[in-house]
């Protein structure tokens, strides 16, 4: 599974653009100094290139494989509930046998248009729908809400358990200088860190995704607000 990390993007289409400068306007010198100048534009960059070590690209791909399924068994019913909506809002995307398109997930692919956008006809949509995808998507927060809460509170106690070790493994050994004792009691905490940054990752997953919902909700809201105002 490949990272997909917009940050490494970033660096290196900068470092590229920056790079197309340094050759057109470079020229040619004499033999002695090609090797040289191909070595400062082989580490011009260097400094700010970064690559995963295999172990955290594998711890990286186990959190967002737990989080993910985290996601689903919380929040699938929502899911579901918005997918219904847009089956009467959009029109599904077919292969050349006219059966429908799903992507790895197993949800349904729409047509998009020219702005890659999905064609949508919110007319289709009544409003018995939209008020029964409402009520349908506030009773999965009725519970979700109490398990993101959950969540938040684990992060908590993660991050309070990480630093009562940390300043126990500190206090347990007195040489040494201060530096010394402070990377020991890295050493020793470096499980308990990674434990409490990994429930901090579920938290901010679930909570992210429910403020989403929310944010649905709302535009759900205003659609009914507008037809009912169009008819007065």
């Amino acid at each position: 599974m490949e990272l997909n990390d917009p940050a490494s993007a970033v660096v290196r289409e900068i470092q590229q653009r920056e790079l197309k400068k340094l050759m057109e306007g470079w020229k040619p010198e004499p033999e002695d100094a090609t090797e040289v100048k191909k070595s400062e534009y082989s580490y011009l960059f260097e400094k700010i290139s970064y690559e995963w070590r295999p172990e955290d690209k594998n711890a990286l791909v186990q959190l967002r494989a737990a989080a993910s399924k985290l996601i689903g068994d919380l929040f699938g019913s929502a899911i579901d509930v918005i997918d219904e909506v847009y089956k009467q809002a959009r029109v599904p995307a077919t292969n050349e046998h006219g059966a429908t398109l799903r992507d790895s997930e197993g949800r349904i692919v729409w047509k998009t248009g020219g702005s890659g956008l999905a064609l949508e006809d919110w007319s289709q949509v009544t409003g018995q729908d939209l008020e029964k995808a409402l009520w349908d998507l506030q009773q999965v927060k009725l519970v979700s809400a109490q398990r993101v809460s959950e969540l938040f509170l684990e992060a908590v106690f993660a991050k309070h358990t990480y630093n009562d070790f940390w300043h126990e493994a500190f206090e347990a050994v007195m040489d040494g200088t201060q530096g010394q004792r402070s990377a020991r009691a890295n050493r020793e905490a470096k499980k308990d860190k990674y434990a409490a940054y990994f429930r901090y990752y579920l938290w901010h997953r679930a909570d992210s995704f429910q403020r989403e919902i929310t944010s649905i909700m709302r535009i759900l809201e205003r659609i009914i607000d507008w037809r009912m105002r169009r008819r007065d």
